[in-house]
């Protein structure tokens, strides 16, 4: 059932395409920081395009390509982007992310991507649910290989992954002369172990090590804390006294 989500700029048709918008697509989106302000960006495995959306109000020069294998998710991020102040820069292309890559000649600044992951879960009896997370359809080691491909000189990619799937990332992006320059571990609550990670690769090496922060997303008490709502507020409408 499609549901709608009134962000600051603009609203977003969700659950339609087979995943609603989720809290590690809207800190990804929020977290990513790019080594330079990216003039081209693709939303890889798009969904509802929250990711493009996100990019839109961030990158202000920026035109964004939000591509999926699904019909339904390409319909629902066209309306989407026909709806919000940015329709201009924003296109939904209905492919397979290999496919459109094989056409594409021109380096990207900036890939963004909330991949599937739950390689080692039965697969939904929705099918459009199980096609959004199953890594038989897209998975965080074919975009580190597609970036290699894809990416600019200075370009950036960026992913939200399971915590515990931080060094299944090492291969491949050596193989793919990738290397990770910024980690946010992301815990539900304060207290609580890590379950996410937000992940940032370029193809030149950092001067140092990675830079790693820790973000928990509630409080002790269950409210959100400082650093999520800092992260968030450019897009979401907290209460006043929340």
């Amino acid at each position: 059932m499609q549901s709608v989500f009134r962000f600051k700029q603009f609203e977003l048709k969700h659950g339609g395409s087979g995943m609603k918008l989720t809290t590690d697509s809207l800190l990804l989106g929020a977290w990513v920081e790019p080594a330079m302000p990216p003039r081209t960006i693709v939303d890889a495995g798009s969904g509802c395009g929250i990711l493009a959306l996100m990019c839109a109000q961030r990158f202000t020069q920026a035109r964004i390509t939000a591509i999926d294998i699904s019909p339904d998710a390409f319909a629902e991020s066209s309306d989407n982007f026909t709806a919000s102040p940015w329709s201009d820069r924003l296109s939904a292309v209905n492919s397979d992310i290999e496919a459109w890559a094989d056409k594409h000649d021109d380096t990207v600044d900036l890939i963004i991507c909330n991949p599937p992951y739950f390689t080692e879960t039965l697969r939904s009896p929705d099918a459009a649910r199980a096609d959004a997370r199953h890594a038989g359809t897209l998975s965080a080691e074919n975009i580190i290989a597609l970036a290699a491909r894809l990416l600019s000189p200075d370009g950036t990619l960026a992913l939200v992954i399971p915590y515990s799937h931080i060094p299944r990332l090492s291969l491949p992006a050596s193989l793919a002369s990738l290397h990770i320059t910024r980690i946010a571990e992301v815990s539900a609550r304060c207290g609580k172990d890590p379950s996410l990670a937000l992940i940032q690769l370029s193809h030149k090496a950092p001067d140092n090590a990675p830079v790693t922060e820790l973000i928990y997303i509630r409080d002790s008490a269950g409210d959100f804390t400082t650093t999520y709502r800092r992260l968030t507020l450019p897009f979401l409408l907290y209460d006043k006294k929340a």
